[in-house]
């Protein structure tokens, strides 16, 4: 059987016997025994190369016959012609965060817990009297006098507060979700402008699905706040609706006056340089001076242990009085971004804000 006439049959619906197949290779396994076994021109070496050889063709053509029968037995499915490559993913939908109701217990620094205690009675007092049902969730405070009920996602907190705010002489505000911001950053010189709307109208011009997006729905929120130079490029800073932020994050970066300027998240927590504390920035601090790097009573700048990490020990960490934090507190700084302290108020900031179908940052 030639190699023509062994193709033919391979490729045929025919019956396929693997003894017509591998009968060329045990002759020449035959002749290979013999050609040993007289000790003529091969010696054990060869011998068991040409073996070896042979009985691995042989077990290559029995497993290529065995697949041969098997897709004749069973022939594969067509191919279905439906193109599922511009099928729209299903959108996936974050939990919205909840909303919470402050009510001003002082005109400023942070409220005791002995006022925590007295306005957590006082807002339950009035919800039950004006038969509001609500479900608080987490009661907190900040440096500006306020105490925080943090509600359930269902609860109507613009409702609740018009009903309680006669009660509470007006002291009582809604804190409603806040809208995302992104940065758009590595933006030339000849793209700012100091009329906000210019800046607006550039970008919208350079992605027309988000121009027709922002005409088709005149309620979505799309502002630049403000801009900032790094070097020879600006950086702007964008507050969107999060349906619009969905729509500016499709793409990594926007073309702008031949640019490719990138485009990302953008947060910013308050966080005091002067007594390294949050809430409150440097130039409204009345605060004593602490050491970043060592928790000490002077500055940073001059403080001798800030080029060995070793000798570091954050004040916030060593301040808290939850014990997972307290015992953390040595080997990193004030400002280091892997701060226990940090990764809080980042993710309690994050978790504020309305993100829409879009995945918050990390």
């Amino acid at each position: 059987m030639t190699n023509i006439d062994e193709q033919n049959q391979l490729s045929s619906n025919s019956p396929l016997h693997a003894k017509d197949v591998l009968l060329p290779l045990d002759s020449l396994l035959t002749e290979v025994h013999k050609l040993h076994s007289s000790k003529r021109q091969i010696n054990s070496e060869m011998y068991n190369s040409l073996v070896s050889l042979v009985n691995l063709a042989k077990n290559q053509l029995i497993e290529f016959i065995d697949s041969r029968l098997t897709l004749n037995n069973n022939p594969p499915k067509p191919i279905s012609t439906v193109n599922t490559i511009h099928q729209q993913p299903v959108p996936v939908s974050y939990p919205l965060p909840s909303p919470s109701i402050g009510l001003l217990a002082k005109e400023s620094g942070r409220p005791s817990y002995k006022e925590i205690l007295t306005a957590e009675a006082n807002f339950t007092a009035a919800l039950k009297s004006k038969g509001i049902s609500a479900g608080i969730q987490k009661i907190s405070s900040d440096n500006k006098g306020h105490i925080i009920f943090k509600l359930s996602p269902g609860d109507k907190v613009n409702d609740i507060t018009k009903e309680l705010a006669p009660i509470f002489s007006n002291k009582i505000t809604s804190r409603s979700p806040l809208l995302p911001k992104i940065a758009i950053s590595h933006v030339p010189e000849c793209c700012i402008s100091d009329n906000k709307t210019d800046i607006v109208n550039l970008i919208r011009n350079a992605d027309p699905i988000l121009d027709a997006n922002l005409k088709d729905s005149p309620d979505e929120v799309f502002e630049v706040l403000f801009h900032y130079k790094v070097r020879q490029y600006h950086t702007i800073i964008c507050k969107t609706s999060p349906n619009i932020r969905t729509l500016i994050m499709r793409n990594s970066y926007i073309n702008l006056d031949m640019y490719a300027c990138r485009i990302s998240d953008h947060f910013h927590i308050l966080h005091c340089t002067k007594c390294c504390k949050y809430g409150h920035t440097t130039k409204n601090c009345s605060n004593n001076v602490q050491c970043s790097y060592c928790s000490k009573e002077h500055s940073g700048v001059s403080c001798p242990l800030k080029n060995d990490p070793t000798q570091f020990k954050c004040f916030n960490c060593l301040a808290s009085t939850e014990i997972k934090y307290s015992q953390n507190a040595v080997g990193h700084s004030c400002f280091d971004s892997k701060c226990p302290i940090f990764l809080k108020e980042k993710a309690s900031l994050l978790s504020r804000i309305d993100w829409g179908n879009h995945p918050p940052p990390k």
